[in-house]
């Protein structure tokens, strides 16, 4: 395994974390729904900022 001290090493499969409405907008445009654009882009930045948010935390805090 190899270990780091100064970044999150991460192996990636599937996607990143989703909050419910995101997951649902997802559902929708994936069968094809009509949907608003800006609403949907709006809920991928806000759930990326989220996970930022945390690997950031989880960060800080090893520092500590």
């Amino acid at each position: 395994m190899i270990l780091s001290r100064d970044r999150i090493l991460t192996t990636h499969v599937g996607s990143l974390p989703r909050n419910e409405v995101l997951s649902d907008l997802l559902i929708a445009q994936e069968e094809g729904k009509s949907l608003d654009p800006k609403l949907l882009a709006d809920e991928m930045d806000k759930a990326v900022r989220h996970v930022v948010e945390k690997q950031m935390e989880s960060r800080h805090r090893r520092r500590q």
